[in-house]
């Protein structure tokens, strides 16, 4: 059973909902509706970097996995006031077309006792085609998806539903993972913010929207570079060579062009930089623990179309295996 209360004007909490462990999420989406008075002052100035979302889009194949998303995508439309669409796609013609309606009704209807503007589409097809679609119908959308859904996303295996639209989405991705290390808004909205950056124009989008979150939500804000990771000292090849003096030195540069990079993307805000070496993806997973990141926000393309494939890579694996949802941008 959902019961409402009115805790001020145009704000209406849930106080329980039927998902499970929703008692929590009840009270947290209260918290985020405060976070999102707070948000709409602050748009004045974040709007912008924020790109500004203004609707929120969560398919769903009925999987707990897609449940779970609809949850974040709830907490992000109260949060930044926007309105929600729920749709699955039936590319199955023999499926019950009214039975399909039905559910889809019972699947959004916590998220509309939330006191979100939320509609329902049943779409015909391919399921990747008819989700970028919509996605294109609304560019100033956030699309929500569960990872490890019936498209057997777990492997990141090629053709797979998530795998496909975080390639060719044109709006932002969230996706959430399997077990999130949180409960949406146990941070209200989020305590740390994480951005990992290879200096690309996607990284940059990726920035400016992290930035403007954080300002909004009066977040902590994590920006790294992963630099490649130098041979050791001892090695034969580096005899005549001082590695030590030299990775400071690549460090050091590092630093000044990352110190450079995010002051362009977001002028005025302030970040904690952090510069690494290694591998991209093992790097960003391990500080996105030491820093009990709740958000990671990062671009899907690399510097080029050599290193597509590369940063490609480390988006997935980031998006695989992070304890906290993944919020991916194109440049």
């Amino acid at each position: 059973m959902v019961y409402l209360s009115q805790r001020s004007a145009g704000a209406v909490c849930i106080m329980a909902a039927p998902f499970p462990g929703s008692d929590l999420f009840g009270r947290r989406l209260c918290g985020f509706a405060a976070a999102g008075d707070e948000a709409g002052r602050a748009r004045g100035d974040g709007e912008g970097a924020m790109l500004r979302i203004r609707h929120v889009l969560c398919p769903t194949d009925f999987s707990t996995f897609s449940e779970r998303a609809l949850r974040y995508g709830a907490v992000f439309a109260k949060w930044l006031g926007a309105d929600a669409t729920v749709l699955h796609v039936r590319h199955d013609k023999g499926a019950d077309r009214e039975g399909l309606k039905d559910r889809l009704e019972e699947f959004a209807a916590p998220a509309r006792a939330a006191a979100i503007d939320v509609k329902t589409e049943l779409l015909e097809g391919d399921v990747v085609a008819a989700i970028l679609a919509e996605a294109r119908r609304h560019p100033d959308a956030l699309l929500v998806l569960g990872t490890h859904g019936h498209g057997g996303f777990e492997n990141l295996v090629l053709g797979s539903v998530t795998e496909k639209v975080l390639r060719k989405s044109p709006i932002p991705v969230l996706t959430v993972p399997r077990n999130p290390e949180g409960s949406p808004g146990a941070s209200l909205p989020f305590a740390t913010i994480l951005c990992p950056v290879d200096f690309s124009t996607s990284s940059r989008a990726a920035v400016a929207l992290a930035a403007g979150l954080a300002v909004a939500a009066d977040s902590s804000l994590v920006v790294v570079h992963v630099m490649r990771e130098l041979p050791v000292t001892d090695a034969p090849e580096t005899a005549h060579f001082n590695v030590p003096e030299y990775r400071r030195a690549l460090e050091k540069e590092a630093r000044g062009r990352l110190t450079e990079f995010v002051h362009g993307a977001a002028p005025g805000r302030g970040a904690d930089l952090r510069i690494l070496s290694g591998k991209p993806w093992r790097r960003i997973l391990h500080l996105a623990h030491e820093v009990a990141a709740d958000l990671v926000v990062m671009g899907v393309q690399g510097r080029s179309a050599a290193d597509l494939l590369l940063f490609g890579s480390s988006a997935h694996h980031v998006v695989r295996a992070a304890p906290c949802p993944v919020l991916t941008v194109r440049g």
